[in-house]
């Protein structure tokens, strides 16, 4: 009478084949490539010839405004010094030198940005080749996965729940990562396009003036591409080691891991920003 069982063990393949395909689907790489793609970005990429466009024309229509504060901003400063009887040669000539170096940066703020987007693309580059020598060991599948939850006596529609619930967690984090790659590069586009304005008072504060935080926070800006890099590889890494053994508190611990990942990763941007500024 065992032909009796092999419709049982038809439907019991199919639902371990399916759970295999879920499991490939929730730690696979293919749905990485977005985030890796959209944290890096260069001047001359040709997927992003349009936003580049965008921001070459804006930061041309700043820069007159830039100039315009640089000088009004010099007035201040004179009109300030002058308030407080401190008009001395010393004085003057240090104003000037702060003039002549901030008329200078505006003037070649083209050059800054494209070294600081320069930097960031070859930290990108370095990270990207270091965990390629790296990776030496096996990523595991979904065969794998489903073979060692069976050998931990965990039901067929348990998996395939479990399965599922990966699968949904891992695309929630795929979108936050995108989200917070997509943001990251909105954060530098602006940034660039009010450089001009933004780095036209360096007049008071000398190394901490208003104008040389802006640089930092833009330089933090395209910085945190690597760090995002970073998380993003081994948070999805870590996840899909952690669903090796097939358990239950794996599985919900690997959800918790994406889950972070993707938070970390939103907030990559800001925290490059306090380290840095």
């Amino acid at each position: 009478m065992d032909y009796l069982f092999l419709p049982l063990l038809f439907i019991e393949d199919i639902i371990q084949g399916w759970a295999a395909d879920i499991y490939d689907a929730a730690i696979g790489l293919d749905a990485l490539k977005p985030i890796l793609e959209t944290v890096s970005f260069t001047k001359g990429g040709v997927d992003y010839s349009i936003y580049w466009g965008v921001i070459n024309n804006a930061i041309a229509v700043i820069k007159p405004f830039g100039y315009a504060l640089v000088t009004t901003f010099f007035l201040m400063n004179l009109l300030d010094n002058a308030a407080k009887d401190n008009i001395t040669m010393d004085s003057i000539i240090k104003v000037l030198m702060q003039l002549v170096l901030t008329i200078a940066v505006i003037g070649n703020l083209d050059l800054i940005i494209n070294a600081f987007l320069s930097i960031g693309e070859s930290i990108i580059n370095l990270i990207r080749i270091k965990v390629t020598a790296n990776s030496t060991t096996t990523a595991v599948d979904g065969a794998t996965i489903v073979e060692h939850s069976l050998e931990n006596e965990q039901g067929y529609i348990a998996i395939l729940l479990e399965g599922f619930l990966i699968w949904i967690v891992h695309y929630v984090a795929v979108i936050g990562c995108v989200f917070a790659c997509l943001s990251r590069a909105l954060d530098v586009g602006w940034r660039i396009i009010l450089a001009p304005i933004g780095v036209s008072n360096c007049f008071e504060g000398g190394i901490s003036s208003s104008g040389i935080k802006y640089l930092k926070s833009l330089f933090a800006s395209i910085l945190s591409s690597g760090a995002i890099y970073i998380i993003v590889i081994v948070g999805f890494g870590l996840a899909g080691s952690l669903l090796g053994d097939g358990t239950d508190s794996k599985t919900l611990v690997s959800c918790g891991a994406l889950l972070a990942t993707a938070g970390a990763a939103i907030g990559a941007n800001s925290k490059a920003k306090e380290v840095i500024s």
